[in-house]
């Protein structure tokens, strides 16, 4: 679980949010970019587009680069200045599924031609508007280089298209990944579209209820053993912890067993630990260790090392909390709209790929 560190943000709380939101859509969605462009000035949104590519289209490239794509070179002509990346360019058309959309213009205005290919102006604005608030003159450029970005992304897009690409199964099956994944936010947008915003009241609740991740936030640093047991050897492995005068004798012992064991240290916020495991952790003293079973045949084993104190305010974790109350309204809502899609549609599973019962699933000793 806590093998390797990762990266604590300026905003840890803004982060949890952002975490919990993907795994509600799976994706970037219009709730989150506008927090995470925001942060960028024109001059560095490119290195953000950048990742979004590494992200999402290595996959593709791969397949580009590993073939010969005729007429590829008459794309640009060799002497003419590159106006911007083959990476920005391909990150536009992720940019374009997320984020706040703009005020249209006409579908029907045309920004440029491709070939038989039309680039609206409505198509224009709104990639443009998926880099988040900028001023005016830094507005005008982004216009710019994102029109050239989509010419240059229809260009491709044909000599892939001639080079057959789209024919290979691993392509088509990501086009048509692709246009599900569309279908599904916009399904979602319209779900979520009229839930209210949380009141100050049941911000301040949620602030009261949980002093473990605010008023009483601690940053730990802690040991832990993940195991591989079953379900019927915690109760033995409990008590033995509890007989080991140390946690290298314990280890020690866990061998002796067979007991597969990873192990490592990591300083974690309250925020970015597990629920069940900061339950045990805020009740723990230095140097004491704990069993923590996790999931079927998954046990930690956690020793905390040491606790610092960093309470956050009410008003600091304002905007974090309401947001984190919006992302379980959403989470419910649409668990329950699955589960009527589900019991509306015909679903039919070939053999060997039906999922197994639940007391299959619990797993037994």
């Amino acid at each position: 679980m806590w093998q390797e560190e990762e990266r604590l943000g300026k905003n840890p709380y803004r982060e949890r949010y952002i975490s919990e939101y993907r795994s509600i859509s799976g994706e970037c969605h219009r709730y989150i970019d506008p927090l995470r462009c925001s942060d960028f000035e024109l001059r560095r949104k490119s290195f953000f587009l950048e990742d979004i590519l590494n992200a999402s289209f290595l996959g593709l490239l791969n397949v580009v680069e590993s073939r010969t794509i005729p007429g590829i070179q008459e794309c640009r002509s060799v002497d003419e200045k590159p106006r911007v990346t083959l990476a920005v360019m391909l990150a536009v058309s992720t940019l374009l599924s997320g984020c706040e959309q703009p005020a249209a213009p006409s579908p029907n205005t045309v920004a440029a031609k491709v070939g038989d290919d039309t680039i609206s102006e409505f198509e224009l604005d709104r990639a443009v508007a998926r880099l988040g608030s900028m001023s005016a003159a830094d507005a005008a450029e982004a216009r710019g280089k994102v029109l050239e970005a989509l010419i240059d992304q229809h260009l491709v897009s044909h000599a892939a298209r001639n080079a057959k690409l789209d024919k290979l199964p691993e392509v088509a099956l990501a086009m048509q990944q692709a246009q599900r994944q569309v279908l599904v936010e916009a399904y979602m947008e319209r779900l979520f579209k009229d839930l209210p915003q949380p009141s100050d009241v049941a911000i301040r609740d949620y602030y009261n209820r949980h002093p473990e991740l605010f008023a009483q936030r601690k940053l730990y640093r802690v040991h832990e053993l993940e195991l591989q047991l079953a379900a019927g050897r915690v109760a033995e492995v409990e008590a033995q912890l509890k007989q080991s005068r140390s946690l290298a004798e314990f280890t020690d012992w866990l061998g002796t067993q067979g007991i597969a064991v990873k192990s490592g240290e990591a300083v974690r916020p309250a925020e970015k630990i597990p629920a069940s495991m900061l339950a045990q952790l805020v009740r723990m003293k230095d140097g004491q260790a704990v069993v923590v079973p996790m999931d079927a045949g998954r046990v930690s084993v956690l020793q905390l090392l040491d606790s610092q104190a960093q309470p956050v305010s009410f008003e600091q974790a304002r905007d974090a909390i309401a947001q984190l109350i919006l992302g379980g309204k959403r989470k419910t809502l649409l668990e329950a709209e699955i589960h009527k899609l589900r019991g509306s549609g015909k679903i039919e599973y070939a053999s060997g790929f039906a999922p197994a019962e639940p007391a299959a699933q619990s797993g037994k000793p």
